[in-house]
């Protein structure tokens, strides 16, 4: 398939609606970095009922990394995607150099004229989607 017919195909299949409501979902649960087990569990359910072949591993307490696989057929090249779904807090500074991070509230997000605003929604919450 040549590039013109494979993005037509891809911009077919995309639907809008079913992406906002992922993007909100997503951005929805808090996950501040070190507490993304919710987040990550959320996502992997959705890659699963996609039939793709989900690995979490637990690196940290609390911090889990997830793969999705998709098989291809043949010898060709390899498609990677990859992000991150933890929200940082407020970084301080500290007199001694050192650095803290302060925790942010989690408001409910929030959609005005179709754009998704809440922790996360443009990094990298809503890439996700």
């Amino acid at each position: 398939m040549d590039a013109p017919a494979l993005l037509a195909k891809l911009d077919d299949s995309i639907r809008p609606e079913r992406l906002m409501a992922t993007a909100w979902d997503l951005v929805n649960i808090p996950s501040p970095t070190g507490e993304t087990e919710e987040v990550t569990a959320f996502y992997a359910d959705i890659y699963r009922e996609a039939g793709l072949d989900v690995h979490v591993s637990h690196p940290a307490p609390n911090a889990p990394n997830m793969a999705a696989y998709l098989a291809g057929h043949g010898d060709g090249k390899t498609l990677h995607f990859d992000g991150h779904a933890d929200v940082i807090g407020r970084v301080d500074a500290l007199p001694d150099g050192s650095q803290k991070v302060v925790p942010i509230p989690h408001p409910e997000p929030r959609i005005e004229n179709d754009v998704l605003y809440g922790r996360g929604a443009a990094d990298m919450k809503g890439g996700l989607a």
